[in-house]
């Protein structure tokens, strides 16, 4: 293929993309007149661009009014010509994505060869409509004092910087007293709404180096964006000189102050680094002239050093973790009893739990596996996360003295005792399809037993996340597979969890898919709330390690 065929179908590749999305662009518009405020019919009025040199040209009208549609956001040289009048020139316009900018001319009479050139402009007031916007460059973004580099590396933390915006601890962003799901997201024109949860893509955004500029509107907005509220990112472009750039955003334990309450600092080794490079990009004997073709190129990484961390957690965790429970231990008063439930296998349970409160349950004849899944009752976005309990703990092995976490940092669940020791965070829920897959026909599983009990709260499908699975004794041999070791299961065993906060807990009694037994030898389990002992100063699992500590503070504050 012809290096001009590949250049024109890139073209037309980027002329497609273009036509489907938002307009970035904006409008620069105004009228030309004379010293006795008269309009000039027919100046001649030159819009350049100061960075790619790039140059349109328009005409005053009879009413002597000029625009420029579809300005792309930068910074602008204005001239403007008139036969008996010197030439005027603006030297310094700076047009923000999306706004329409106003820019009235004033000619005066020519006594000889002459131009009158005005320097720096005050800031523009929007005439044009009642929108309420507010714009932040590269250099504020990259200089405000905003730590969003702190725990991400998306620079949306920034935009608490421009006034009727609010960002809630889960990163939801209001903006004019709206609610999140009014909030409109765009990169370049191209939406980047998670539509799921009602805010921005996270993996969407681009780097803070790569950002031109991002604009806030809110009130009154085009009706092309549908929101009350709309934030648009623009990205940079190259321009006629050579640039570069690059950066370290170095974070280290080394360097912080010890946190009020705790004797000691958790580990911390997170590096961010990266750089850009832009110009004028010409190809022999392709491209002739002065350059109107120009390149951007962005890189931004991290790197957090996980092998120090990871040793300090075990050195901390292991030491701390008490002896098992004993089967014929831990007896529970009959006046702390607040309700006792079987459930047949195949089937759920819905429980509540009160900060507190815990359940108990037991596999009593020693064949069950019980899957389960939790949501905080105040706010059921904050749900149960195998993930963070695992990488937190640097062990995917549940006993008691360990915890369960939320995805906010949070401690859902204490494992207070423990007869088993054999539970399973990898493997997630039971399906229809692996049931079938494993036992030959179709039969009840966990996956539609939690869409059941997520119904009954008002919650679908994408409000289930992966499950812990509790009487399940699976491990990763040395090959990496899953394997099921039988042998620990007793009839029996059974696990207490103490709640931390105020749950919604959804439990199933169904097969795992690595069990052997054929056919499934399900049997029904029981489930005991009860009002649990209040912790003591040194309860195992507030004490086991650092990381848990801070879980439990941060857990506290809920109530505090």
């Amino acid at each position: 293929m012809s290096v001009r065929m590949l250049a024109l179908l890139l073209a037309l590749s980027i002329t497609a993309q273009s036509a489907v999305a938002q307009s970035t662009f904006g409008s620069i518009v105004g009228v030309v007149k004379d010293p006795g405020e008269l309009v000039v019919a027919g100046a001649q009025v030159t819009l350049s661009n100061v960075d790619d040199k790039s140059t349109r040209t328009a005409v005053a009208d009879a009413n002597g009014s000029f625009e420029f549609l579809n300005v792309k956001s930068s910074r602008y040289e204005i001239v403007a010509q008139a036969m008996g009048f010197a030439t005027f020139k603006m030297s310094s316009v700076r047009l923000d994505a999306r706004q329409t900018l106003r820019v009235n001319i004033a000619l005066k009479i020519a006594t000889a060869a002459e131009t009158i050139e005005v320097g720096d402009t005050a800031a523009a007031i929007n005439t044009e409509n009642a929108t309420l916007g507010d714009t932040k460059d590269f250099l504020q973004i990259s200089e405000l004092p905003v730590n969003y580099r702190g725990a991400t590396t998306s620079p949306l933390a920034a935009l608490t910087s421009v006034p009727g915006t609010q960002q809630d601890a889960n990163g939801n962003v209001s903006i004019g007293g709206g609610i999140p799901s009014q909030v409109q997201y765009s990169v370049d024109g191209s939406s980047t709404v998670n539509i799921r949860q009602n805010g921005a893509l996270a993996n969407m955004n681009p780097s803070s180096e790569l950002i031109s500029e991002f604009k806030v509107a809110q009130f009154n907005n085009n009706a092309e964006f549908s929101q009350l509220g709309d934030i648009t990112i623009t990205t940079k472009s190259g321009a006629q000189q050579f640039h570069g750039s690059a950066f370290e955003y170095l974070q280290n334990s080394a360097l912080d102050a010890t946190t009020l309450g705790f004797d000691s600092k958790p580990h911390k080794a997170f590096n961010t680094f990266g750089g850009s490079f832009s110009g004028p990009l010409q190809i022999p004997r392709l491209m002739k002239g002065a350059p109107r073709t120009f390149f951007f190129v962005d890189f931004e990484a991290n790197r957090r050093r996980y092998e120090q961390l990871r040793a300090a957690g075990q050195g901390a965790t292991l030491k701390a973790l008490p002896d098992p429970t004993a089967r014929d231990g831990a007896p529970i008063v009959a006046d702390a009893v607040i309700s006792r439930e079987q459930v047949p296998p195949g089937w759920y349970a819905t429980v509540r739990l009160r900060r507190g409160e815990a359940l108990r349950i037991i596999d009593d004849l020693g064949v069950s596996s019980v899957s389960l899944v939790g949501w905080r009752a105040e706010d059921m976005s904050e749900r149960i996360n195998c993930a963070d309990t695992v990488k937190v703990q640097w062990s995917a092995a549940i006993s008691k003295g360990r915890v369960i976490l939320t995805d906010m940092g949070r401690v859902l669940l204490a494992v207070i005792e423990d007869t088993s020791g054999a539970h399973d965070l990898l493997m997630g829920s039971s399906t229809a399809a692996s049931t079938a897959a494993a036992f030959g026909a179709p039969a009840r599983n966990t996956h539609d037993n939690f869409l059941g009990a997520a119904a009954k709260t008002g919650l679908g499908l994408r409000d289930i996340p992966p499950c812990a699975t509790f009487f399940a004794p699976v491990s990763v041999d040395a090959d990496g597979r899953f394997v099921w070791n039988g042998a620990r299961k007793r009839a029996g065993d059974f696990v207490d969890l103490r709640a931390e906060m105020n749950l919604v807990l959804a439990v199933s009694n169904c097969a795992h898919p690595l069990d052997p037994a054929r056919p499934a030898a399900n049997a029904a389990i029981t489930l005991i709330r009860h009002r649990a002992p209040a912790p003591a100063p040194d309860d195992p699992c507030r004490t086991a390690s650092p990381e848990a500590a801070r879980a439990f503070m941060f857990t506290d504050r809920l109530f505090a």
